[in-house]
């Protein structure tokens, strides 16, 4: 089939659904006040891609409902189960609704549909009040219905439209076919067609309208003859969706548990049994159970059970008290005589004891994304990224999930004379082929967040990264010495292969804590409940910049925070330290990336050494910078000395062309400004004044060659400096007196300006800045409230072509390297030494001379409207669970190229390497927003660096005698 992402996938709930169905929840719409017709049943396959639809959400005496279905798409392996999995969100006809008024016997489908093979079908959204909802679930600002029409000789027909990630919009009503309909009795027949060119035959879809009585039978076991086992609650029928607070999901406490119940009928499936007229063999609970006590040690369940003179913990009744496993009680083998009798419900049994845990179960511990709308579970044990032990084994793609599952029950029953009444057999635990237990942590991580809210770490080499961290107790319990480690660590192997390729000798990242200078801290029980921002930060350790061997990375792969919790328990017959993985980041993909200035041709800077790509600068300190200004000050002196102008006043320049010459000043003296000509070139003079460079746009706002002098001020360039035919010539000049503070006079570069077309000289420094944060007024500092804010503006390339003279560093913020060797110094461009350890804001103030740090632009992951990642190399936007099946080897397809060739297979998200299949760069990084980010001037195709200074020998006055300027 045709796989197609739609806008409209944005917030259509599906996602949500994914959540749902693996913890489930007890409401239902089904029989509410709005929503009390059913919809049941399942089409008819006409294509093996998408699958059927099913409608089974409920139980029903419909015999084409309940059907269980496969819920190996939403990543639950060898798992069936009923699907959306709550009535709540079960696919329902409504007799009112306010968004879509109907007429008389007019109804509306509302709710959610599934398929093994295509996911969830939502059948309404109401985006009037620009938050559009399905029962509940944000499907975005979209309109969209399929109604059902009055009946018209014993037919209604069906119309509108539905929604389904891959299939598009699915209309009921074509033009072709006749569309769907529906006769007296309810019962569908018809084509639907979707946007991807797939028909879907609803025969054997059965609607029964509001009003309609429908018997429910609420218990599994209500009419099963014999024997039948029912586990209370259903494991997967419960369960808010919010974390921290699924309240009927049980607690991994050794307390909160659940219940075995026995019934035993007659052949009519309601009689009870009278056991002194029979005799049930004992009965055997076949387990699968892996819950460990300690899952952090990296032993299967296998190796615990060892310890215990075990093969397994499966047949184990007691593996706590074992000390083998965090399973307190479990039946293995167990008679009538282990069960109570139920009082006032004569063959109803309830086993003495319960089913209860002190280590949380896999399918329980999970948090959220938070980038991806509506939010996605995610398991905590499951790492993106391969990290390795000391001895460089990978260790996550090793750990074992926390399962308890009750797989089947073998019984049989005889008559008191020992004839057998049924043969030996199998029955299922709630009509399940397996019933997995989920006990949630009684101590959790909050969902983490790093910088805005993103599940990736996407951060740059040497910039903090931000962590909002913080914990949860649920319940009461009384555990000793909780503990709870968060650890830095990334893709140390993947790193280093992906640098080996330039052939050097590669240098390891140190990914680090500032405020402890480790890759973890820990969080003891006295600070639970408590949240914290805490920044860390990678660099390079013992990376000698001279030596030619040594290649520095410009990227880590896969940074990861990940959490380890660990508490004391003693009860229950037993004692042990329970510990488990907690909350992690990535939840996607991750990655850090290094600034790098790529130079062509000299620049004069203060002296530094960059540990960035192999870009190659001449630095020359600052006695050239001094030999430059020098010569232009005495050139300026010379030509300039009878000039006169008003001082203290704010212009804005946004022509330069003499015949149209536009300078608007706040005090509009004609003695504001001076305009002269030397040569064959225009003069623009300001003394002591801020000014600012914002030229209207187009070939005629700049025309002829241009000199702007500011002396004594500020220089604020605000929009483009750009003629694509580059024959104009600007030279720009800021002085300052001498001795003066640099406060007031250094060159501000907009963050939104991409181009500049100047050689540029000053006696201070080159910064960029956003005019929401403004300038410090006492140090003339671009004001950045913090790294998140300076990384999120300055996402535009820079392109200058000319040259730059100043007092800044290429590589002075990196010389710490991670706080270690070979340097224990950060330089600032006015020759400062920052000597270790340092602060934030003082990383940042090196950072704001580095021209490295001009410009943050990156490439990035695509994403769709979901905020799901887009594999370039199959065009589909990858589910977590579907990025987890490709990561374990399996394979996921999808848009196809062309109606001769197969679907084309996606190869994961690899958030470290750009997109270009032509020069075999098979990775997922693409510029975005080509338009919006990248300079002009540049290869769309190629050039990927956040600032780029190509070298333009000047030709003004102001340069003359100099020789400073010359190209190698």
């Amino acid at each position: 089939m045709i796989f197609r992402i739609f806008k409209l996938f944005a917030q259509s709930g599906v996602l949500l659904l994914v959540l749902i169905m693996m913890i489930g929840e007890e409401a239902f719409a089904e029989g509410d006040t709005v929503c009390t017709g059913k919809v049941m049943g399942e089409t008819t396959l006409t294509n093996a891609n998408v699958g059927k639809f099913y409608f089974d959400a409920h139980q029903s005496p419909n015999p084409d409902a309940n059907q269980t279905v496969d819920l190996s798409i939403i990543g639950i392996t060898d798992e069936w189960g009923l699907a959306p999995g709550t009535r709540q969100y079960a696919a329902c006809a409504s007799d009112e609704d306010s968004s879509f008024p109907r007429g008389t016997d007019e109804y509306i489908l509302r709710g959610y549909g599934w398929s093994d093979d295509v996911g969830f079908i939502s059948f309404y959204c109401d985006g009037e009040s620009g938050v559009g909802e399905n029962e509940g679930v944000n499907c975005g600002d979209w309109d969209y219905k399929v109604e059902i029409y009055a009946e018209k000789g014993g037919i209604r027909q069906i119309s509108g439209n539905a929604w389904n990630e891959a299939l598009g919009y699915i209309d009921f009503d074509p033009a072709y076919f006749g569309g769907v309909t529906m006769n007296a009795t309810g019962e569908l027949s018809g084509y639907a067609w979707s946007e991807a060119e797939v028909w879907i035959d609803f025969s054997g879809v059965v609607v029964e309208l509001p009003g309609e009585e429908i018997e429910i039978t609420e218990e599994w076991c209500d009419g099963r003859p014999w024997l039948c086992v029912q586990v209370d609650p259903d494991p997967d029928e419960v369960g808010d969706i919010s974390i921290g607070d699924l309240d009927d999901i049980k607690l991994a406490d050794g307390d909160e548990h659940y219940e075995i119940h026995l019934y035993l009928r007659e052949e009519d499936g309601v009689t009870p049994l009278d056991m002194t007229e029979y005799q049930l063999k004992d009965l055997k609970l076949n387990w699968i159970d892996t819950v460990k006590i300690n899952q952090l040690t990296g032993n299967t369940a296998e190796e615990d059970a060892n310890r215990c003179g075990k093969k397994t913990l499966n047949d184990i009744e007691t593996p706590w008290r074992d000390g083998c496993g965090a399973v307190v009680y479990k039946p293995v083998a167990v008679s009538l005589d282990d069960f109570e009798e139920v009082t006032g419900d004569p063959g109803h049994y309830l086993l003495d004891e319960d089913i209860r845990s002190y280590a949380p179960t896999t399918n329980a511990n999970i948090s959220y994304t938070t980038s991806i709308q509506p939010p996605v579970p995610f398991f905590n044990e499951y790492f993106f990224t391969e990290l390795v032990d000391d001895d460089k084994e990978p260790w996550t793609d090793d750990i074992e999930q926390n399962i308890l599952k009750l797989e089947s029950i073998e019984f049989e029953l005889v008559d008191k004379d020992g004839k057998p009444v049924v043969q030996p057999q199998v029955v299922y635990p709630n009509g399940k082929d397996g019933l997995s237990f989920k006990f949630r942590p009684p101590v959790e991580v909050n969902t983490l967040y790093a910088n805005d809210l993103q599940d990736t770490i996407l951060a740059y080499r040497g910039i903090p990264t931000n962590f909002r961290v913080g914990t949860t107790t649920n319940g009461d319990f009384s555990f000793e010495d909780i503990i709870i480690d968060f650890i830095l660590d990334y893709e140390e192997l993947e790193t280093i292969d992906s640098c080996t390729e330039k052939g050097k000798n590669v240098m390891d990242f140190d990914f680090l804590f500032l405020h402890n200078e480790q890759d973890s801290f820990q969080v003891k029980d006295e600070n639970l409940g408590s949240e914290m921002d805490v920044q860390a930060v990678a660099a390079l350790p013992d990376y000698d910049p001279e030596n030619e061997e040594q290649y520095p990375c410009s990227i880590a792969q896969g940074p990861t925070l990940y959490s380890e919790i660990q508490y004391y328990v003693e009860g229950d017959g037993g004692m042990g330290t329970v510990a488990y993985y907690g909350n992690k980041l990535p939840r996607i993909t991750s990655m850090v990336v290094n600034p790098v200035a790529v130079v062509h041709g000299n620049i004069y800077a203060a002296e530094a050494f960059s540990p960035a790509a192999e870009s190659q600068v001449q630095a020359t300190g600052n006695v050239a910078i001094d030999v430059v200004r020098n010569t232009v000050n005495e050139n300026v002196r010379k030509y300039l000395s009878d000039v006169g102008v008003n001082e203290e006043d704010e212009c804005t320049v946004e022509t330069l062309n003499a015949e149209n010459l536009d300078v608007a000043c706040i005090k509009k003296g004609d003695q504001s400004y001076a305009y002269v000509t030397v040569n064959d070139e225009n003069v623009l003079y300001f003394k002591n004044s801020e000014v600012h460079l914002e030229l209207l746009g187009g070939d005629d706002s700049w025309v002829g060659k241009w000199v702007l002098i500011i002396d004594g001020g500020r220089l604020f360039i605000d929009d483009d400096v750009y003629r694509a035919d580059g024959n104009s010539g600007l030279a720009v000049v800021q002085m300052r007196p001498y001795n003066a503070e640099c406060a007031d006079g250094n060159i501000y570069i907009n963050f939104g300006v991409k181009n500049i077309q100047a050689n540029m000289v000053t006696d201070c420094s080159l910064f960029s800045y956003d005019p929401l944060y403004g300038i410090d007024i006492n140090t003339g500092f671009p004001d950045w409230p913090d790294f998140t804010a300076m990384v999120n503006s300055l996402n535009n390339q820079l392109l200058i072509e000319g040259s730059i003279a100043s007092r800044n560093t290429i590589g002075g913020a990196d010389l710490d390297v991670a706080m270690g060797n070979p340097k224990d110094y950060l330089l600032l461009g006015t020759g400062e030494i920052l000597r270790l350890p340092v602060t934030s804001e003082e990383r940042r103030l090196a950072q704001l001379y580095d021209l490295n740090y001009l410009r943050l632009f990156k490439l990035d992951v695509q994403k769709s409207e979901a905020g799901l990642p887009i594999d370039q190399s199959c065009g589909k936007a990858l589910t977590i669970e579907e990025m987890i099946e490709i990561n374990q080897g399996g394979t996921v397809y999808g848009e196809r190229i062309n109606p001769l060739t197969n679907d084309k297979e996606c190869n994961g998200i690899d958030s470290t390497t750009r997109w270009d299949p032509d020069d075999n760069f098979y990775g997922d990084l693409v510029p975005v927003n080509v338009e919006e980010n990248m300079a002009k001037g540049l290869d769309t195709e190629s050039d990927f660096d956040p600032i780029y200074i190509f070298y333009e020998a000047p030709d003004s006055f102001v340069f003359e005698k100099t020789g400073a300027f010359r190209s190698r």
